[in-house]
C-alpha cells in the first residue's frame, strides 16, 4: 500500500511582535511598498541567487547568506526613510 503523498517543505519566518526583528520586517515591507525600483533590484537579485544555488538545505543557506548584504542595506534604508519622515 503506498504512503501518503509527499508534503512540500515549508520555511517559516517567525518573530516576537514588537521586537527589533519584527520592526525590521515591517519597516522593510513598508519601504518596498513605496519603492518599486528597489523591489525590482531585490527581485532580480533573488532570482539570480535562486538560479545559482540548489534547492537543498546547503543551497538555501548559501542563498540566504548571499542575499543578507542586500537585505541589511534595504533595512538600513527603511530606517533612514522612517527617520526622515517617509514610510
Amino acid at each position: 500500500m503506498p504512503g501518503p503523498p509527499a508534503v512540500p517543505g515549508h520555511h517559516l519566518y517567525a518573530v516576537v511582535a514588537g521586537s527589533k526583528p519584527h520592526l525590521d520586517h515591517l519597516l522593510l515591507r513598508d519601504y518596498l511598498r513605496q519603492r518599486p525600483d528597489e523591489v525590482q533590484r531585490y527581485s532580480a537579485l533573488k532570482v539570480a541567487l535562486a538560479q545559482q544555488f540548489p534547492a537543498d538545505s546547503e543551497g538555501r543557506a548559501a542563498y540566504s547568506a548571499a542575499k543578507s548584504a542586500a537585505v541589511e542595506e534595504l533595512v538600513a534604508k527603511s530606517y533612514a526613510a522612517r527617520a526622515a519622515g517617509a514610510s
